[in-house]
C-alpha cells in the first residue's frame, strides 16, 4: 500500500510541477483550442469557401418530403431576412444577405428536382 500511495504522491507532483496554473484557488486547467489549418494555396488571409449540400443548408433529412423543405425554407428565409436587420451593422446584414442567396440557391436545387 505504501508504494502505491508513493506513486500516486509522486503523479500529482508531477502533475503540478507542470501545470502551477492548478495551484491557484479557482483556476482550471486550460484546453488547447483548435489548430489553425495551413491555407494549402500559401496565400496570406486567403478564405477557403466549403460547399455545403443542399440538405444541410435547409437542415432537412435527405428524404424529406417537398412540405418539409418548403416549411424549412420558410423558417429559415423569415429568420435571415436582410430587411429584418435594418438597423443592425453592415457586417451581420451582409451575413443576412449571404445567407439568404445561399438558403435560395439549396432551396431552388433541391425543388427544380420535383
Amino acid at each position: 500500500m505504501g508504494l502505491l500511495a508513493a506513486l500516486v504522491a509522486f503523479a500529482v507532483w508531477d502533475l503540478v510541477r507542470r501545470n502551477p496554473q492548478l495551484l491557484q484557488r479557482g483556476a482550471r486547467p486550460r484546453r488547447p483550442g483548435p489548430r489553425p489549418v495551413p491555407n494549402p494555396s500559401g496565400a496570406p488571409g486567403k478564405v477557403l469557401a466549403f460547399e455545403r449540400s443542399p440538405h444541410d443548408v435547409l437542415g432537412v433529412p435527405e428524404d424529406a418530403p417537398r412540405a418539409e423543405i418548403d416549411a424549412a425554407y420558410a423558417r429559415l428565409k423569415a429568420e435571415w431576412a436582410p430587411d429584418r436587420l435594418g438597423g443592425m451593422s453592415d457586417e451581420l446584414r451582409a451575413l443576412a444577405q449571404r445567407r439568404s442567396a445561399e438558403l435560395e440557391r439549396a432551396y431552388r436545387s433541391l425543388t427544380e428536382r420535383d
